[in-house]
Formats: C-alpha cells, structure tokens, sequence
C-alpha cells in the first residue's frame, strides 16, 4: 500500500507518517468502504481525484 502512487496511497502515508500504520490501514479501509457504498448504493462511478 506505500508504494501506491495514487490516492489511496497518499492517504496511508499520511496518518502512517504520524499516528502510526495500524490508524493509517483503518483510514484506507474506511475511505474504501465509502467508495465502495457510493458505488453500489448511489450508483457513482469511482473518480479518483476525489
């Protein structure tokens, strides 16, 4: 996940940075799970710049 140019990346090595990795996988699986539910439940395309 660290090595991930995109997004998802940035946002693990953020918290990583300070707080520690464990709070940085709990923010990358809730910003996942919110694509995820607008994906499905709201019928959004994923756009990344977001």
């Amino acid at each position: 996940m660290w090595q991930n140019k995109g997004i998802l990346g940035h946002l693990y090595r953020r918290p990583s940075a300070g707080k520690g990795s464990k709070k940085a996988i709990k923010a990358v699986a809730r910003r996942l799970a919110v694509i995820f539910y607008n994906m499905v439940k709201k019928k959004i395309k994923y756009d990344p710049k977001k």
